[in-house]
């Protein structure tokens, strides 16, 4: 009678093992997963046997579109929204957020690489159709000053020919653009400087469409020179 009894109750248990593995929500891995969605279209998991169309699409081309089914560049990000995230003064259409901090390692977020060793190739490209808009927006939100700024522009050329760091350019033929603004709202700040470390030229103004008319020049040793662009003649020179 004891085996009997102990037979059933080894059963009973296996039987509670079965029916409690039966109501498991996670299917053993020898079950299909099903579902169906738009060809092109990078497949999610909707459940734990579904699947369905995300918003990711990678063209016969190869292009991976986010946002959208037409993606014209490697990776195209596409987004129509106007509501900023709680918390967030803004929508972003795509964010990259780097949180490291070192000494003596610049940490950097995003880097845009043009990497070709000749032709006309940009880095990083920031356009706008708005005529309130922004093309491109550096912010340091820093409220004590420790050298850094909100854009930097570096140029490593080291022969005569022509390089900036930063450029600024209005190439309307009309109207009243301006090609570089400085502004400062505390009675302390500069809104221009201009520092040239070797000595030399400090600021240099041309005019021409063919840069060959030269108005004024300010040179290390404080020496203010005006030249008159449309008589040579006339020309000045002033130390302040």
């Amino acid at each position: 009678m004891k085996i009997k009894f102990a037979s059933i109750l080894v059963c009973s248990v296996m039987l509670l093992a079965a029916a409690v593995a039966q109501t498991n929500t996670v299917p053993p891995f020898n079950q299909l997963i099903v579902g169906h969605g738009k060809q092109g279209f990078v497949p999610r998991f909707l459940g734990p046997q579904k699947v369905g169309d995300s918003n990711i699409f990678q063209s016969a081309d190869g292009n991976i579109g986010v946002g959208t089914a037409t993606p014209i560049y490697p990776v195209h990000v596409f987004g129509t929204n106007v509501i900023p995230p709680a918390g967030q003064c803004c929508p972003v259409t795509s964010f990259v957020e780097n949180s490291g901090s070192a000494n003596g390692t610049t940490v950097i977020a995003l880097e845009g690489l043009a990497s070709a060793g000749s032709g006309t190739v940009q880095g990083v490209n920031g356009t706008t159709f708005s005529p309130g808009g922004t093309g491109e927006f550096g912010n340091n939100t820093a409220s004590t000053g420790g050298g850094g700024g909100g854009v930097i522009g570096i140029t490593d050329s080291a022969d005569f020919g022509f390089s900036y760091a930063v450029r600024g350019s209005a190439p309307a033929t009309t109207g009243s653009a301006i090609a570089f603004f400085g502004e400062t709202f505390s009675s302390g700040g500069t809104a221009g400087y201009f520092l040239n470390r070797a000595g030399g030229n400090i600021i240099v103004g041309h005019v021409g469409q063919n840069d060959d008319q030269s108005v004024f020049r300010v040179d290390a040793p404080g020496t203010y020179s005006l030249m008159a662009a449309f008589n040579p003649t006339e020309r000045t020179s002033r130390n302040r």
